[in-house]
């Protein structure tokens, strides 16, 4: 189909022909003396022997009607044909990338941990969006174009050597060889170049979804203006290349464009000579007539144009080209762990039994150190075993191979007596339940989230597993239950519930072998005793390992194993090892001691509590009461918000953000001009040549011929010049443009609220994409598209006035066809604009389903839900697929319009021409002047409108990141802050009232009112989901209350400049989050007004405890890189980078979330001790659930229902005998 079409263009050119030169040859001579294949078809080319003046004039009519009827015949053929063919084609490409899509994420699933350790993932989103959706257009439409217009040459070369191949050699052959030559140095020097611009938007895109992943952590120590710095930085090597891409582009354009109009003079030259040299020939010898040299003339040249109109294609394609290389390198790499793989085999009966044999691993990313050091141990079937030591010693690293996420280098592991490297991965770890220390929750409901654990589970089961966990009571009293919506990764829920409904989805999978690293970690101390039972019930006819630094959740293990830099040092019953006194005692004493009270305090209490009236302790929560109602459905709140109607002024607003750039902006858009102006005064000069063809005097026509040739050149010469600067103005204004809009859209998103960003619209997936597709299509508007629109343009505008001036009359016959033209164009566009806004939705919601999945690939991998995430996946790209295929329909006819619309317009020309030469009111010269002057440009402007999706996708996306950029965040600076001079810390909570913004039907703060005095140490304890950490974000300015005042020092939180405030406090939190930078850096990354000598570093890491522990002993050091997230580290030791990185902080104001809780027994005592002195002269907020950890707080604040229920130091509290109380001796 793609050949009939090429073919279709030539043929167009010899009615052309056929019609100018029969046209001159009625009007100059009373007898037929041309030779003709097309027009005799449909009733043309009559041959007329010394006619009279008027046979003359109605052969005229007669030609001019079969030109219409033939170019009219060849435009109904073409339009059926593209269409079909791009519908057909464009199909093809998007269900091959959409298949592409699929296969990429399957590929990243399937790779094994020590790939995700080793690779940066992070910068998914731009790959499975921006970078495929070039490779769409690649193989798609631009590639049809590009066949199209290539093959178009070629068979115009085949026309040209069959009527004349003199001529044809000396020209066309001159014309490829650097046609050709030029195509291949600029096309190598681009694909160089595009890939290592996507090299460095890969970089770039991996730091935006790192930043927004952890935008709180970020946000919290002031790292905003770090992070848009580093991200400008990123963004600094792609510009350097889109930059020199840009000047090569401009060379080829100005080359091809000399060459074009160049050739164009000197072909005709060549022509008119060969033509005059055949005057001496007989007529049955002569080659070259005037019908022949146009023929060849105008194929060559109409052949040359269509290589140069390649160029904005062949530029998709190499782009394309060079992304997809990065993403075929994921899909051909074979992973040894691929859980999609159908071998293995299935055991008939999976019973449980573990056995580890002198197993021997350190992690591939880390190959210097040794993690497990020739352990050998066995786990029978039901059997409860308890692995124990510091952080760091290896005990989750053995969860983690039982999972197979890893494959030991040494050693082998057996269930059942089988090497797990045997066994089909999928049924492995569909036998094993998991409950990891940091719990990873889904954006689904939270019955879905539960159902992970098993895809069979029955509502039923879900409840039943539930409430074993409990968690089924809160769940029951939000207004959805258990249909309710959670954000990203849960972000809205207390650490405790989180937990929770983790320990519910390994409970419904009614797993074989059950793990458990650190499940109760996050829960307060009642919550813990009972899920403990449930666990311990859970446990009964399973073989489980749990991972804990609480000791009295082992008190029913079988036996326990203690590890000790990666070495088993000690094993046995809890009895056996106490006798030992060994490592094992030892841990157990430093429980004893940081668990249980003084007996005095103790004996004081209860002779207290018997002398006076027992106030009312109401009842210990399950779960606190003001999660009654929580989670309304999130708020459509997007960048792009569907409910409004689309901002004017879109593209002029964007004009003006590169207002910076307005002088490479004014050269372009010159140059444009230029360029554009050159089409019509290139039909001037072309119908000047026939003027040759009026005399039959040998000197007159070399005098005429030279005469244009000469101008011809000196145009050529103007135009390439143009088009290069052209090409390279607004090439590097677009890719400034680019860059510029990058940086602002991501500064804009990391300023913008936390509610803001739990919205499920804005998950980091959504950014991602959005950040990567919406900046790079705007510079579809401002690049090689918008310098097009100016050229056809001009080239209208200046046609329009030339021909008016030649010859009215047809001038205003020939105009009515552009309305026409653009019409069609803007009727495609628009419905182009519509499709493809429904489509990006769709990808968004795809793009963050495949990022959430690849961002928690653990937990993904733990439960067994790749296929669960690809099907999700795919299902969502099936949406855009639709979409996609809704325009395609209607761009092939609009495509094929804009294509073929010039060869009609030529008909109607010719036939209105043709008519008023019979009439006598014009000469064939000024016919020609009138249509190649105008027509040349509307064909321009044909060729240009083929690319308008480009620039209606520019305009779509300019207004998603207009409306970010004009969006204020809900909490800024105020107008006027306060410059409070040396804080000292005090903290007030005055009357407090608060609802999360996007549930406003529950309140979680009922007029809470606290003071915290300087340099005191105050504790929040209360059941999880209380308001207890919504207290530190209102602090911290992520949330602002809806009644009442938080001040530090005497002053509202609202009146100081956000920096300011946050700059006077160190948060650690529950689930401390690291950056993918060395150790050092992640401890500087406390305080970013700085830079932190590396001596204060140090200092930190050793009030931390991580300093000897830890840090020293790696190869690195300091400079050991943490990769994403810090996956390779212990909870542990996570924590405490954490806890150096908000010592090195110096602040006025400490805020600890839990931050002790991951630590083992021995390393919580000393960090613990640590945090005691660094929170000397510091006011300090604490939340625990371990109560043992807060005894020493100068006061404890017992929260319940939003409102603080007691108050007191721990005796005094003690002695109340209320929810205190009873929150202590469930923790005895």
């Amino acid at each position: 189909m793609i050949f009939v079409v090429s073919m279709g263009f030539p043929v167009s050119t010899i009615i052309y022909a056929e019609t100018v030169s029969i046209l001159i040859n009625r009007h100059d001579f009373a007898s037929t003396n041309v030779s003709l294949m097309l027009l005799p078809l449909f009733g043309g080319g009559r041959q007329v022997y010394n006619a009279t003046l008027e046979e003359r004039h109605e052969a005229m009519r007669e030609d001019a009607m079969a030109s219409f009827l033939l170019s009219t015949a060849l435009v109904a053929i073409l339009i059926s044909v593209i269409t079909f063919a791009i519908y057909i084609l464009n199909t093809i490409a998007l269900r091959q990338t959409m298949r592409i899509r699929g296969v990429f994420l399957r590929s990243v699933l399937s790779k094994d941990m020590s790939w995700f350790d080793s690779k940066n993932t992070l910068d998914f989103a731009s790959k499975i969006t921006s970078n495929l959706d070039l490779l769409k257009d690649a193989i798609g439409e631009k590639l049809v174009t590009t066949v199209v217009l290539l093959s178009g040459f070629f068979f115009h070369m085949v026309v040209c050597l069959t009527q004349g191949w003199q001529l044809t050699i000396v020209i066309g052959g001159v014309y490829t060889v650097l046609i050709i030559g030029c195509s291949i140095f600029v096309g190598k020097s681009e694909s160089r170049l595009t890939k290592r611009e996507i090299a460095s938007y890969s970089v770039a895109g991996t730091i935006a979804e790192e930043v927004f992943n952890a935008i709180r952590t970020v946000v919290a120590f002031g790292g905003e203006d770090k992070e848009c710095q580093r991200y400008a930085e990123s963004l600094k090597s792609a510009e350097k290349s889109g930059v020199k891409k840009s000047f090569y582009s401009g060379f080829q354009s100005g080359v091809m464009w000399f060459l074009v109009f160049g050739g164009f003079g000197l072909a005709f030259y060549y022509g008119i000579h060969l033509m005059v040299l055949d005057f001496d020939l007989p007529p049955a010898e002569r080659v070259y007539d005037v019908t022949t040299v146009l023929i060849i003339v105008l194929c060559m040249i109409n052949g040359s144009q269509f290589v140069t109109f390649t160029i904005p294609s062949l530029e998709t394609i190499i782009s394309a080209e060079g992304t997809t290389v990065a993403i075929y390198d994921v899909i051909n790499h074979r992973s040894l762990i691929d859980p999609f793989s159908e071998g293995g085999k299935k055991l008939d009966q999976f019973t449980g039994n573990i056995e580890f044999k002198n197993v021997r691993f350190q992690y591939p990313s880390r190959s210097d150190v040794k993690i497990l050091k020739g352990i050998s141990f066995s786990v029978k079937k039901g059997q409860t075993i308890g692995l124990v030591g510091c952080s760091g010693s290896g005990k989750s690293t053995c969860l983690q191979l039982i999972q197979r996420l890893y494959d030991p280098y040494e050693g082998e592991v057996l269930v059942d007596g089988v090497n797990i490297k045997h066994l089909n991965i999928a049924y492995l770890r569909s036998q094993i339940g998991v409950v990891g220390q940091e719990p990873v929750l889904f954006s689904t409901t939270i019955a879905e989230n539960i159902r992970f654990g098993n895809p069979e589970a029955t509502q039923e089961d879900i409840e039943k597993a539930a409430k074993i966990a409990n968690c089924h009571s809160f769940i029951e009293k939000l207004p959805e239950k258990y249909d309710t919506v959670l954000g990203e990764n849960g972000a809205q829920l207390s650490g405790g519930q989180k937990q929770r409904i983790a320990i519910a989805r390994a409970i419904v999978r009614n797993p074989k072998i059950l793990l458990l690293d650190e499940a109760t970690s996050a829960l307060d101390t009642e919550s813990e005793r009972v899920v403990q039972k449930a666990l311990d019930k859970a446990s009964e006819g399973r073989t489980t390992l749990t991972v804990s630094h609480r000791l009295s959740t082992l008190r029913s293990a079988d036996f326990i194993i203690v590890f000790e830099q990666g070495e088993i040092v000690e094993q046995g019953t809890q009895e056996e090892l106490m006798e030992l006194q060994g490592h094992f005692y030892n841990l157990h004493m430093a429980n004893q001691a940081a668990s249980l009270c003084d007996t005095d305090d103790e004996s004081a209490k209860e002779e207290a509590a018997a002398e006076r009236r027992k106030r009312p302790s109401g009842r210990v929560l399950e779960e606190d009461e003001s999660v009654a109602e929580i989670f309304e459905k999130a708020r459509a709140m997007s960048l792009r918000p569907s409910q409004k109607e689309p901002k004017k002024g879109v593209m002029s607003r964007i004009m003006k953000l590169s207002f910076n750039e307005w002088k490479l902006m004014l050269v372009g858009c010159f140059c444009s001009i230029i360029v554009g102006s050159s089409f019509p005064i290139s039909g001037v000069l072309y119908a000047n040549y026939f003027a040759a063809f009026d005399t039959c005097d040998r000197a007159t026509i070399y005098e005429i011929a030279l005469e244009c040739t000469l101008y011809t050149l000196l145009l050529a010469t103007a135009t390439g010049i143009a088009a290069l600067i052209q090409s390279f103005a607004f090439g590097k204004a677009g890719v400034r443009l680019t860059s510029l809009l990058r940086k602002w859209s991501f500064s804009t998103v990391i300023r913008q609220e936390m509610s803001w960003f739990d919205d499920p619209k804005n998950s980091v997936g959504a950014l991602s994409a959005r950040l990567s597709t919406d900046c790079a299509n705007v510079q579809g508007a401002t690049g090689s598209r918008l310098a097009g629109i100016l050229q056809a343009t001009s080239s209208v505008l200046i046609g329009l006035l030339i021909g008016l001036i030649a010859s009215w009359k047809l001038a205003l016959i020939v105009a009515i066809t552009i309305p026409l033209m653009l019409a069609v164009a803007v009727f495609e566009s628009q419905y182009a604009k519509s499709s493809a806004a429904k489509e990006k939705d769709a990808m968004e919601k795809a793009s963050s389903i495949a990022v959430e999945a690849i961002s928690n690939i653990r937990t993904v991998a733990s439960l067994g839900r790749e296929k669960a995430v690809l099907d999700k996946f795919i299902e969502s790209i099936d949406v855009a697929s639709q979409e996609a295929t809704k325009s395609s329909k209607f761009r092939g006819l609009a495509y094929s319009l804009n294509l073929t619309m010039n060869i009609f317009t030529y008909g109607i020309a010719f036939l209105a021409g043709g008519y008023l030469m019979a009439e006598g009111q014009m000469h064939y010269v000024k016919m020609i002047t009138v249509i190649e002057s105008m027509l040349y440009g509307a064909w321009m402007m044909g060729i240009v409108l083929v690319y308008a999706p480009n620039v209606s996708m520019a305009i779509t996306s300019a207004e998603s990141i207009l409306n970010l950029l004009d969006r204020q965040p809900k909490i800024r600076n105020p107008q006027e802050p306060k410059d409070v001079e040396n804080v000292t810390g005090k903290v007030s909570l005055k009357k407090v009232k608060f609802r999360y913004p996007n549930r406003p039907e529950t309140q979680i703060l009922r007029g809470l009112s606290l003071r915290v005095h300087q340099g005191k140490t105050v504790a929040l304890v209360g059941p999880s989901g209380c308001g207890k950490s919504t207290c530190m974000q209102l602090l911290l300015r992520y949330y602002d209350p809806d009644e009442g005042k938080v001040e530090v020092d005497g002053v509202s939180t609202q009146d100081f400049a956000l920096g300011r405030l946050r700059s006077h406090v160190g948060l650690v939190s529950q689930e401390p989050v690291l950056f993918d930078r060395t150790i050092a850096e992640n401890i500087a990354y406390g305080d970013n007004s700085r830079d932190v000598p590396i001596e204060e570093i140090i200092e930190a890491a050793k009030e931390a405890r991580i300093h000897s522990e830890f840090v020293t002993k790696l190869p690195l050091g300091y400079d050991t890189p943490l990769g994403s997230r810090g996956t390779q580290l212990s909870g542990g030791q996570k924590q405490r980078i954490a806890i150096a990185r908000a010592l090195v902080r110096k602040p006025k104001i400490l805020l600890l979330d839990e931050a002790t809780s991951a630590l083992d027994t021995e390393s919580e005592k000393t960090v613990q001790m640590a945090l005691e002195k660094a929170s000397e002269n510091r006011t300090c907020i604490v939340i625990a659930h371990r109560l043992s950890s807060i005894r020493n707080a100068d006061l404890i604040c017992v929260i319940d229902r939003g409102q603080i229920a007691e108050m007191g130091t721990h005796e005094e509290l003690l002695n109340n005998d209320g929810l205190y109380t009873k929150l202590y001796q469930a923790s005895l």
